[in-house]
């Protein structure tokens, strides 16, 4: 999860798994797992919409991490990035107007980590009401605020929010990803 300063005020559910770090795919159901989901979950319709939502995030994470080299400002040229962080608002009522903040924890060959800033592209963007719209198909509630993070290891992990988009609303100064690399750096260095 992204670690934020205003951390309590983001409320929702988080879900993390791990996937493939070569090819970020789900590991297939098992008729268990099927039978599981059915029984947690009698009066959801339809047994596929759990596989149906984790195939969502994988497909999300897919179309993120695959535009990490479309940096805001420079060019990628040799960067292997070791992290990658996603701060997603989005309006309910249209769920066309948006606002993003991509980051990504890169390095070259023997030189410092770097944060860099990148952009989504129309695809992971499309991915991400996708994955929304099919949450809120399960349990009736919307999110506004998505908080995605992507280690190279394949690791990621979701958060979501339904309380009011600081960005949306009006507090342009909102910015969950600053000082991401510092956090990062104090995690990892435990």
């Amino acid at each position: 999860m992204i670690p934020l300063s205003n951390r309590n005020a983001l409320r929702g559910i988080a879900l993390a798994f791990v996937i493939s770090p070569a090819l970020l795919t789900t590991p297939a159901m098992t008729k268990e797992d099927t039978a599981m989901f059915k029984r947690l979950f009698p009066g959801v319709g339809k047994a596929e919409s759990v596989p149906d939502l984790i195939a969502l995030q994988a497909a999300a994470v897919k179309a993120v991490a695959a535009d990490v080299t479309d940096l805001q400002d420079g060019t990628w040229e040799d960067r292997d990035w070791v992290y990658l962080a996603v701060n997603h608002e989005v309006l309910v009522e249209d769920g066309r107007r948006s606002s993003t903040q991509a980051s990504v924890l890169a390095r070259k060959q023997g030189a410092p980590l770097e944060d860099l800033d990148f952009r989504l592209s129309m695809s992971s963007k499309s991915h991400l009401l996708a994955l929304r719209d099919a949450m809120a198909a399960t349990d009736g509630r919307t999110w506004t605020v998505l908080d995605l993070t992507v280690e190279r290891s394949g690791r990621y992990d979701f958060a979501f929010s339904y309380d009011p988009s600081p960005r949306l609303g009006g507090n342009l100064l909102h910015s969950p990803l600053t000082g991401l690399l510092d956090r990062y750096l104090r995690e990892h260095a435990k």
